[in-house]
């Protein structure tokens, strides 16, 4: 009986939410594109030169090995973690024009 209340219960479930509505996509005007794609640059730069100054300050020599690890990790995914900003960015400055 438990099982057949389950399994009631989880088609009840399903049909609810695969009955849902998805909200139309909102369309943005083109200064709002090229105002997203203006800060999303700026913060992928600002990504950029942290981990490019993390990675140089590192390269001196003069950083215990303790930290040296943790340094690397964090300048390098800073590095990486601008690239998709300026791939968005890009995309989004085609999108408003």
């Amino acid at each position: 009986m438990k099982k057949i209340a389950v399994c009631a219960l989880m088609l009840i479930v399903s049909a609810i939410s695969f009955c849902q509505e998805t909200p139309a996509k909102s369309s943005l005007t083109p200064e709002a594109y090229l105002k997203k794609s203006k800060t999303q640059k700026i913060v992928g730069f600002v990504f950029l030169g942290a981990g490019a100054i993390t990675l140089i300050s590192v390269s001196g020599g003069n950083t215990d090995f303790n930290t040296l690890g943790t340094v690397v990790v964090a300048g390098g995914l800073s590095l990486l973690a601008s690239i998709p900003l300026f791939i968005a960015s890009g995309r989004n400055k085609r999108k408003a024009k």
